[in-house]
């Protein structure tokens, strides 16, 4: 048999983690035209960007159904706003990014575990509805007085993925943004013990987003399955699954300064669909996004297990299948 299904599936769960960050921009003809002219024509091109129903009885969209901007007319881009949780943004064709996404990983029940992954990617939209986003990841582990486990201390180029997105609904004429998500990867080392093992799986997500303030405060909903195969070299096949429903909000401080909170309950199973479960683990914790000048930006969440439930042990934490705690650093630019 392989390892426990959370640490093949936390593996899986690396490679649906590359996104970047793109404004959607909005441009329009200059037309010389009077005023009665140009208040008509404003106002029907607000109501053709405006979802069914979002206008009311006078004739206008209501408030929160369309894109909102920052300072002058740059549009607000949510899809790194929060930490761990992603926003539906996708970016515009022609708009390249490179993002790297540093994630760590620490405590066990025993010993001193430590991991820390940092994947590197290339943002590259197609068009305004599809991206491609290719990338490699590189690990280090430092593990210490683990049960049947040798100490070790290495670092090594983990893996690649290929990360497809799928925007559904622009949040600039629906009441809220959708975007589907598929990442398919392989790697070289397991995620639990940091041994040399071959990995296969793939991440689907769904990812919901809505400016409930718009311009100001920004709720996210994610819904994340993960599936995979682990093949280690000094023992058998081990199959494993997993979902994750992530709930994040985002408040703006600054221009260019958001801080916000997520909430992240994940479960693991044995098995590609969920078929036997091995535990469950409830996370929370802070958010902050700064934004580094026209191009540039980062973003930093720590997420703590406030309480879980394992197969193997009983206890208020699972920390066979998960981590006490996470820490998810993302650093970005697009040119």
């Amino acid at each position: 048999m392989g390892k426990g299904p959370k640490e093949m599936g936390s593996g899986v769960g690396r490679f649906g983690r590359m996104i970047v960050a793109g404004g959607v921009l909005a441009t329009a003809p200059v037309i010389q035209v009077g005023p009665v002219q140009a208040e008509e024509t404003a106002r029907e091109a607000v109501k053709s960007r405006a979802w069914p129903g979002q206008l009311n009885a006078t004739g206008q969209p209501e408030r929160g159904g369309g894109a909102s901007v920052r300072s002058g007319d740059e549009p607000l881009d949510t899809e790194h706003l929060f930490g761990f949780a992603e926003g539906s943004d996708i970016g515009q064709p022609g708009e390249l990014e490179l993002e790297t996404e540093t994630t760590g990983r620490f405590g066990k029940r025993h010993g001193s575990f430590s991991a820390v992954d940092a994947a590197i990617s290339l943002k590259a939209p197609v068009t305004r509805s599809f991206r491609l986003s290719p990338g490699f990841i590189v690990s280090r582990y430092d593990i210490h007085g683990m049960p049947d486990q040798p100490d070790r201390h290495r670092t090594a180029l983990d893996g690649a993925f290929l990360d497809m997105r799928f925007r559904v609904l622009d949040r600039a004429a629906a009441p809220f943004g959708l975007t589907l998500g598929v990442t398919p990867g392989f790697g070289g080392v397991e995620p639990g013990t940091g041994l040399r093992s071959r990995e296969y799986g793939a991440s689907f997500k769904v990812l919901i987003d809505r400016e409930i303030i718009p311009g100001q405060l920004i709720a996210a909903l994610n819904l994340t399955y993960d599936m995979g195969v682990s093949r280690p070299h000094a023992s058998g096949v081990g199959r494993a699954s997993g979902f994750d429903i992530t709930g994040a909000l985002s408040w703006r401080l600054g221009p260019d300064v958001f801080v916000g909170a997520e909430a992240r309950y994940a479960r693991a199973y044995e098995g590609l669909g969920l078929d036997r479960y091995a535990g469950q683990a409830l996370f929370a914790g802070p958010t902050l996004y700064v934004g580094l000048g026209a191009h540039l930006w980062a973003s930093v969440a720590w997420h703590a297990q406030l309480a879980g439930d394992g197969r193997q042990h009983a206890g208020h934490f699972d920390l066979d299948q998960f981590e006490r705690h996470q820490v998810r650093l993302r650093v970005g630019g697009h040119f």
